[in-house]
């Protein structure tokens, strides 16, 4: 409790003292917030994971304008988390507008709407996620070159990339043949296998592409929207890499006594690989009053680009179909009460490691979050003394197939115009006893990682 107390006056300390730029009007800082982590048994995660984690940070959201309307913009989060000892940066957009008459025409990292269904269930099959914390990992612009055009009843936005920035994770450390992260949204490769029916101890090493060989990778992408009577139509294809990175282990074990030899370890070196795939969205947009009903389907097609051995521990991906029914305020909403609500199915994606020693079981972490989820939410906020305004946010996440939920429940006051203080209390955990049809997902995996989080920011 007192690191908790000394890091949070810290924070206000370095957030009362920060400075103010040239073009202060234009320009957001503030503090982020203090967490507290709160979990029972440690499914997962070393029992040096501490419980309590700071961050100590900034936020700015701005654009500097060179040559009207050109100029550069950006959004961009850093902040100092006391618990990993470390500086984390997150750069959600960052970009130069051409100016006039190419003002249609951005470079650089640029938030775009592949898929609205994408984006409502956080699933990075379009856009990177920031996914340092896996319960909060909001998306990131593409980088690239980025063409909008517009006209009277349609929509085209064309991205073209020869470089790939991957997800951010948690950061993690490999020790003495073991992964480890003080960060609690990291779920470690097992310690142990079975092999020939004895448990024999794993040994691990990481072999990690060269920075060119993960930067140099194209991607191309374009979205068509099209008005139709009482909404849209909206068609999206992207070939470029998977946000997420792709492992694959091979593994030696010397069995030249067979099973009367002394257990030795399972030497595995893990492998980074980076994966291609294609992307294909079609999504209905229906305005219902004030309300539009979404309907979205997405197909991805992984391109399997190396050779997968009988010898190794892979991550198998194959094609999955997606589909999402959604219903959300729109612009005519008036009211102050936003509720929300949004199914999801997925079929194929993740699949079982393919070696006998680990058959039937999730080695490495799955991409995929979600498999046949229900969501309901909504957002409240009012104004009252002309400065300040309060802010409710409820939702809930109930996923049959894992038969596990999560819980979130938000409270935001923003008084005085520049001040800002917020609590939020986030839970998940299992709601049957039952088999579940997927034993291994997001929900059940991280059940244990339940948190209270109490947040103050100042805004210049």
């Amino acid at each position: 409790m007192i690191k908790f107390l000394s890091s949070l006056l810290l924070a206000v300390i370095f957030c009362f003292g920060g400075i103010k730029t040239a073009f202060a009007d234009e320009y957001e800082l503030f503090m982020t917030r203090a967490a507290h982590m709160s979990f029972g048994a440690n499914y997962f995660r070393s029992d040096e994971v501490p419980q309590q984690f700071t961050q100590i940070g900034l936020k700015s959201k701005s654009e500097l304008v060179l040559a009207k309307p050109g100029g550069i913009s950006w959004d961009v989060e850093g902040f100092y988390t006391t618990a990993e000892e470390i500086f984390v940066i997150n750069p959600v957009e960052l970009s130069y507008r051409l100016p006039e008459p190419y003002s249609y025409v951005r470079l650089g990292r640029v938030l775009q709407n592949w898929s609205i269904a994408d984006v409502f269930w956080r699933r990075g099959n379009w856009q990177p996620r920031f996914s340092w914390d896996k319960l909060d990992s909001d998306q990131q612009g593409m980088v690239g070159l980025h063409v909008v055009a517009n006209s009277e009843n349609s929509k085209w936005t064309f991205m073209a990339s020869p470089f790939f920035v991957p997800e951010f994770g948690p950061q993690i450390n490999l020790k003495e043949g073991h992964f480890s992260s003080m960060n609690p949204w990291f779920r470690p490769p097992p310690a142990e296998v079975n092999v020939l029916n004895r448990i024999t101890p794993t040994n691990y090493s990481l072999t990690n592409p060269s920075v060119e060989q993960v930067a140099l990778n194209p991607s191309i992408a374009f979205r068509v929207e099209q008005k139709v009577n009482a909404g849209a139509i909206a068609f999206a294809y992207a070939y470029k890499p998977m946000n997420q990175l792709i492992f694959t282990a091979p593994f030696s074990l010397d069995l030249s006594n067979g099973q009367n030899a002394d257990i030795v370890p399972l030497n595995i070196d893990v492998e980074t690989r980076i994966m291609r795939h294609h992307l294909l969205s079609g999504e209905w947009i229906y305005n219902a009053g004030q309300v539009d009903a979404i309907v979205s389907a997405t197909y991805e097609r992984p391109v399997i680009n190396y050779e997968i051995k009988e010898t190794s521990l892979n991550q198998m991906v194959k094609d999955s179909t997606m589909v999402d029914f959604i219903l959300t305020p729109n612009a005519k909403f008036y009211s102050a009460f936003k509720p929300y609500v949004g199914y999801m199915r997925n079929w194929g994606g993740d699949e079982p490691s393919n070696n006998e020693f680990v058959e039937g079981s999730f080695v490495f972490e799955r991409r995929q979050q979600f498999f046949n989820a229900y969501k309901l939410g909504f957002n409240y906020s009012t104004t009252f003394k002309t400065t300040s305004q309060l802010s409710v946010r409820q939702e809930v996440i109930y996923d049959s197939a894992q038969l596990a939920a999560s819980l979130l429940s938000e409270v935001r006051l923003e008084y005085n115009k520049n001040q800002m203080i917020g609590f939020k209390f986030e839970a998940l955990g299992i709601v049957d006893d039952g088999i579940p049809q997927e034993a291994s997902g997001f929900l059940r995996d991280y059940r244990a990682n339940d948190r209270f989080t109490f947040e103050y920011g100042y805004v210049y």
